[in-house]
């Protein structure tokens, strides 16, 4: 599934690292959903590996990243609220 890469609403672009760690959570989402015994499960293997991107972002790499986790749950039909607060993403 591709998630677009939604330049932030300051018009700065990600920085690489940030997008990149996005696409390869994206693309680990399927795997999690179908290795995960529960919900539970999911959710710490998927909020581990999100919140690690979120510490390691800073500034519009923050907002870009909340939302994009948001529209990679949202995608999957997960609403978890990462990136409620952003409304364009």
């Amino acid at each position: 599934m591709n998630i677009a890469n939604t330049a932030p609403a300051s018009g700065l672009q990600p920085s690489a690292a940030v997008v990149e760690a996005l696409n390869t959570l994206a693309s680990r989402v399927p795997q999690m959903l179908a290795s995960s015994d529960d919900d539970c499960d999911f959710w710490c293997e998927f909020s581990g590996e999100a919140d690690a991107i979120l510490e390691s972002a800073s500034g519009d790499d923050y907002e870009f990243a909340n939302g994009r986790i948001g529209a990679i749950l949202k995608a999957y039909g997960i609403d978890d609220g990462y990136g409620s607060e952003l409304s364009d993403f």
